[in-house]
């Protein structure tokens, strides 16, 4: 569907798919055959999320476990989610939040099933945040919300740093950038606390913030995000073909 469409479809609030444009009679914001279709990842370590088909910890973190319990993601970052990620969050199509939150509920709703907790949108530097205009984690919490019951906290840490973006960073070099990024403020130990983002690609920003959270306090912190960047990953050749046609549609890769 165009984004001339899909801000016409938000505004009249229609019950069309905000993918392939058809209506249907559910009011989710992403038909039922879309979301079947929208990539799924591998099999995964359960501790950090990393694709993994050995036993339910990978190698690395049983070495070294990282600063929170579990990184869970809802799908791979790979199309249509990855164009639709980087539509909402560089071109300011705010209406992604809800659809992306809602299609990504029944991910969060299986492994915190009975549980109640804060989740803590991922937070971005003021000058960053004064530049997109919105922090898109704190959106996509928002939404997480509605889905989920579960509350909001902005108030336990902030970014003091302003970094340069983490996607132009090699693995080891984005840890470094990361360095005294963050600050928190005493956590809540009677409830658990969920980081939310919207893609985690070798962890080093959640890790980073896990870290300042857990000196805080934090006893039950886990990870979740909309996306997963695989390492290496490289498209097929109809996924390459279905990302033109998506472009030709008026959702343009940023």
């Amino acid at each position: 569907m165009s984004t001339f469409a899909l801000d016409l479809v938000d505004k009249l609030d229609t019950p069309a798919c905000y993918l392939c444009g058809a209506f249907h009679r559910g009011a989710e914001r992403i038909c039922t055959p879309c979301l079947a279709d929208l990539p799924r990842l591998p099999d995964s370590c359960i501790q950090c999320g990393e694709p993994w088909q050995g036993s339910r910890r990978c190698p690395t973190c049983i070495a070294t476990a990282p600063p929170f319990d579990q990184c869970i993601s809802a799908f791979d970052y790979a199309f249509p989610v990855r164009e639709v990620i980087q539509q909402f969050k560089y071109q300011r199509k705010e209406y992604w939040a809800r659809a992306l939150a809602e299609a990504a509920a029944p991910t969060f709703r299986h492994h915190f099933s009975g549980r109640t907790g804060l989740l803590i949108p991922m937070p971005v530097h003021t000058s960053r945040l004064k530049e997109r205009g919105f922090n898109q984690a704190e959106l996509l919490a928002n939404e997480l919300s509605r889905y989920t019951g579960w509350k909001v906290e902005t108030g336990i840490c902030q970014r003091v740093r302003h970094t340069e973006k983490q996607s132009r960073l090699d693995a080891r070099t984005r840890r470094a950038n990361l360095s005294e990024a963050f600050v928190g403020r005493p956590c809540p130990m009677s409830m658990p606390l969920v980081i939310v983002d919207d893609v985690v690609t070798t962890g080093s920003t959640v890790t980073a913030l896990s870290q300042v959270l857990r000196d805080q306090g934090a006893t039950e912190l886990s990870v979740f995000s909309i996306a997963r960047a695989r390492r290496h990953r490289k498209d097929s050749d109809s996924e390459i073909a279905e990302q033109i046609d998506f472009r030709n549609q008026g959702v343009s890769q940023c």
